[in-house]
């Protein structure tokens, strides 16, 4: 029917998903200075271009290259140990490359950033504006 066009699996559209959401909340100061905002519209282009997790993982390196980790450690609201964020950064590298690997580093970002968002908008976990954009309607955050 549509030669050209690609049907992507469940689990890509998930990461993808899930990975636009957690973008979508990042705070300006979350990342560095050159998240701007034509690299961040070029960043959501090739995001919605990924079809397989190879993509995914190479464009999601350059958001995590692009996370301020003082910032990270700043927006705990407990004390996050040194290790826990280094883990979620330097891990990235050595990140196993399944589906099932992504998301749980994913869930193990939106731990660390979910306590600050909640501080800053408490009771409010959807339609947060950030940056001149919305998230999505749908749950903010990956974990309930």
């Amino acid at each position: 029917m549509f030669p050209k066009h690609k049907v992507l699996s469940s689990q890509i559209q998930s990461l993808k998903a899930a990975i636009h959401a957690v973008e979508s909340v990042m705070p300006e100061e979350a990342l560095i200075g050159a998240w701007t905002k034509s690299a961040h519209k070029l960043w959501v282009k090739r995001l919605r271009r990924t079809s397989s997790l190879a993509d995914i993982l190479q464009v999601l390196a350059d958001f995590v290259g692009a996370i301020n980790v003082d910032w990270l450690y700043e927006c705990s609201v407990q004390q996050v140990s040194y290790n826990v964020v280094q883990e979620i950064i330097v891990s990235f590298s050595s990140l196993p490359q399944t589906t099932s690997a992504v998301a749980l580093w994913l869930v193990k970002l939106d731990s660390l950033i979910a306590p600050y968002l909640e501080r800053v908008h408490p009771g409010k976990k959807q339609e947060i504006s950030v940056r001149g954009r919305r998230a999505p309607k749908h749950q903010v955050f990956l974990r309930s």
